[in-house]
């Protein structure tokens, strides 16, 4: 839709109805007067706004462009408005925030906006919006669980850093030597493990890549997540796996060894986990014989809980030990975000049939 010569007028408003109706988003047309009155919004705008009429728009946003903006963002948009217009961006400005629908729910918007000037209606701003909650909330979620990760790799890189000094300082004794290369090593495994899940978990969340993350609110539409048990005696992946699992809303429990996820299962009533996450190589217990000893439970969901492996060993003699230890999938690490929680929605699905 060009307004580069396009002038709103009474005669050509039905026309710019028309035409803003083929628009796939939000399309807004208000007054830049005293109360930035609107004089039209098309049929989507109701939809972004959970308004089953034009009536109910009106009196939810009082037909004013503030009543549409969250109030506690409206400072805040107005002055990035006025500082666009008339500046280095001419006639156009673009901003992103908050709305209130009627049913109460906080959505975000990114909105496109070009002022002009009507002889019937004075000073106008004509608006593009488009729903960008889904996409925020993902920028969030990621952005936290980088956060999270970069405080995770201190504690490896300070357990190298010491273990190569306290070398140094032996380098003579040659057991102490080893002993302590050792443990640098085992640290900088844990660091690479790290670093490749979260170069991952990039590439897979970077836009250019065209990632898009599963649509929590579609996929759990009409029902809770459910509750997931991570069995991982890795502190780092355990906090990486609950983070994935976080984003989408999941309630997550952890387990550090097969032992202890036995004796959690064992201890609350069935069905109570949705789903389990299995690491295989754990020291105590592993993942295969924690995984017998779930099905030989006494529950009634013994046979129906999905246990799900996660394991850095992907060859076909492994998957097939998981499948016959009782575990219903075998996933390869490093993580894939969205084949763990697909994988886990399927498989919830299933528990319930």
């Amino acid at each position: 839709m060009d307004f580069g010569n396009f002038s709103l007028t009474k005669e050509t408003l039905p026309i710019a109805r028309q035409m803003a109706e083929q628009i796939p988003g939000g399309f807004v047309i208000y007054q830049e007067n005293e109360n930035r009155d609107i004089i039209y919004v098309n049929s989507k705008m109701l939809e972004i706004y959970k308004c089953s009429t034009l009536e109910e728009f009106k009196e939810h946003t009082g037909y004013t462009f503030p009543g549409m903006v969250h109030p506690d963002d409206f400072q805040r948009v107005q002055v990035s408005i006025d500082a666009q217009i008339g500046g280095k961006h001419g006639e156009h400005d673009h901003v992103e925030y908050r709305i209130i629908t009627k049913d109460g729910s906080v959505r975000w918007l990114d909105d496109y906006g070009h002022f002009s000037h009507s002889k019937d209606y004075g000073d106008l701003y004509y608006v593009f919006l488009i729903d960008i909650t889904e996409k925020r909330l993902a920028q969030e979620a990621r952005n936290k669980f980088f956060f999270k990760m970069s405080h995770e790799l201190i504690n490896p890189l300070n357990v190298v850093s010491s273990f190569i000094k306290l070398a140094v300082k032996h380098r003579d004794d040659p057991a102490l030597l080893e002993e302590y290369l050792n443990n640098a090593n085992e640290a900088t495994d844990d660091m690479v493990r790290l670093i490749d899940n979260i170069m991952e978990i990039h590439r897979l969340s970077a836009a250019d890549d065209g990632f898009e993350p599963l649509n929590a609110e579609e996929v759990f539409k009409n029902e809770k997540p459910g509750r997931v048990l991570i069995v991982e005696d890795n502190e780092l992946n355990q906090v990486l796996l609950k983070t994935i699992l976080d984003e989408y809303g999941f309630e997550v429990e952890t387990a550090d060894d097969g032992g202890p996820a036995v004796d959690a299962v064992k201890d609350h009533p069935e069905g109570y986990y949705d789903v389990i996450l299995m690491d295989i190589q754990m020291v105590k217990m592993d993942g295969f014989e924690a995984a017998e000893r779930i099905r030989r439970l006494p529950h009634a969901d013994k046979d129906s809980l999905p246990i799900i492996a996660i394991s850095a060993n992907a060859r076909s003699e492994d998957i097939e030990r998981s499948k016959a230890s009782g575990m219903n999938e075998h996933l390869a690490k490093p993580y894939d975000p969205e084949q763990i929680v697909e994988t886990i929605i399927k498989y919830k699905k299933r528990s319930r049939i």
